[in-house]
């Protein structure tokens, strides 16, 4: 009890560490996008006296602190010839800037006439929509999930998976190797998403996608139980559902007592085959209850070879002496 309280804290703390790296996301405010007008002030202007128009070279920098992608914007000037107002127009340039991302660039544009300064008066930028922005991802989840799902639904009807049996694997794996997992993965992954890219909605479109995962997964498993148990099929009637659930959760429990007494008729005997007549469920069960470490991924044979070497390891530890304490206490 103690080691996973003190697995969960750790958790908790490194999550509380590293949080604040994830500050600062885009915003889902289509204003908050800057444009540099600073460069302006040093324009460009050619004046072409044939054709009577005047050819202007600006530069700026624009800024996009949204969640969305920006596929054009427009500029309005004010236009001068010496210190006279000649004319206020508004250009528009088709240039893409990514969300997140800055966008440095020098425009043009030409006006009638002759004219040698520009005054910024104010811009606009037009945005694609939600979908237009992550498409690709949502298609690409979707996908992914339906192909995971279906592989995840072949298994069941070949290898005739029980919801219990793959609830029992990810316990054990998550048992020996999922806390170290996930105190490594907390620090890299929001150092390595802090660093790249602010892209939050990407991470909560993988979210929903690994969450649909998991639904349909229940689901597959609901309908398994429905068509095996208790349709027509089944061997269990309407009126026992009600006591289903309670009976499915004493069967680890008894299970394990199960085990245990196989274990104690077991010793009476020195034969190293005494588990040929266990299930791979049931070897797995007895390493986990006599802390043997490393048994998820392993095969029936390689479970009962590793049963049978640590059972040979604890013979050959040497026995602790109970009479220790008190000859140390005469002397």
């Amino acid at each position: 009890m103690k080691n996973k309280i003190f697995k969960i804290l750790s958790v908790l703390f490194l999550l509380v560490l590293f949080a604040p790296m994830l500050v600062g996301c885009q915003s889902t405010d289509k204003t908050k996008s800057y444009f540099n007008t600073k460069a302006i002030s040093v324009s460009k202007f050619n004046y072409d006296s044939l054709n009577n128009q005047t050819t202007v070279t600006w530069a700026t920098t624009l800024t996009n602190e949204t969640i969305y992608n920006i596929k054009a914007f427009s500029v309005k000037f004010e236009l001068y010839s010496g210190e006279t107002l000649i004319d206020t127009e508004t250009y528009t340039y088709n240039r893409f800037v990514e969300h997140g991302q800055e966008y440095t660039s020098a425009f043009t544009f030409t006006h009638k006439g002759n004219i040698d300064s520009i005054k910024y008066k104010s811009w606009t930028a037009t945005y694609t929509t939600f979908w237009e922005t992550y498409k690709i991802w949502i298609i690409v989840s979707v996908v992914i999930v339906a192909v995971l799902a279906l592989v995840y639904l072949l298994c069941m009807i070949i290898l005739d998976w029980d919801f219990s049996d793959v609830w029992f694997d990810f316990e054990d794996f998550s048992e020996e190797h999922g806390w170290p997992i996930i105190c490594f993965l907390i620090p890299f992954g929001t150092v390595i998403y802090s660093a790249i890219t602010d892209n939050w909605i990407c991470s909560i479109i993988v979210g929903i996608a690994i969450v649909a995962l998991i639904l349909l997964i229940l689901i597959m498993h609901l309908i398994k139980f429905i068509i095996e148990d208790i349709g027509p099929l089944g061997n269990i009637s309407p009126l026992e559902i009600v006591n289903l659930h309670s009976k499915r959760r004493t069967h680890k429990s008894s299970h394990k007592k199960n085990t245990k007494n196989r274990t104690d008729k077991s010793e009476d005997t020195s034969n190293e085959n005494e588990f040929t007549s266990y299930t791979v469920k049931e070897l797995k069960e007895y390493c986990r209850d006599n802390n043997i470490l490393n048994y998820s991924t392993l095969r029936k044979a390689e479970l009962i070879e590793l049963i049978n070497s640590s059972k040979n390891t604890d013979k050959n530890k040497p026995k602790k002496i109970k009479l220790v304490k008190l000859h140390l206490m005469i002397l």
